[in-house]
């Protein structure tokens, strides 16, 4: 069984806003349940809009996205769920594409140098 997430046919696409809450010195960022306080400035960083599927997808298929894979200026945050999330990604990886079946190598696991 394999799910995907579309807008139904003839419908709209769905779109969210991608809100951003900046930590300041002593929240803590190693647990993802724990509520920082209201006051913390948040800002809108983007926005996301989903639509169906594009005909020329395939050359993506053979991607890994890894969300551990940063530029040397930036750190990722003591949160361990994002951790989990490179092997969980890789692993979803791995099983959806036959070009990494053929060769692992090709999935990004932490520690890899960013692009």
């Amino acid at each position: 069984m394999r799910y995907r997430w579309e807008p139904a046919a003839g419908r709209a696409p769905v779109a969210f806003d991608l809100r951003i809450q900046l930590a300041e010195p002593d929240d803590p960022t190693h647990d993802p349940r724990s509520v920082w306080p209201d006051r913390r400035e948040e800002f809108t960083a983007g926005w996301l809009e989903i639509a169906p599927p594009a005909d020329d997808q395939d050359p993506w298929n053979t991607q890994a996205f890894n969300p551990t894979r940063v530029t040397t200026a930036n750190q990722l945050s003591d949160d361990p769920v994002l951790a989990f999330h490179a092997h969980a990604y890789a692993e979803s990886h791995l099983r959806r594409s036959e070009a990494s079946r053929a060769s692992p190598s090709a999935v990004n696991l932490p520690g890899a140098p960013a692009v």
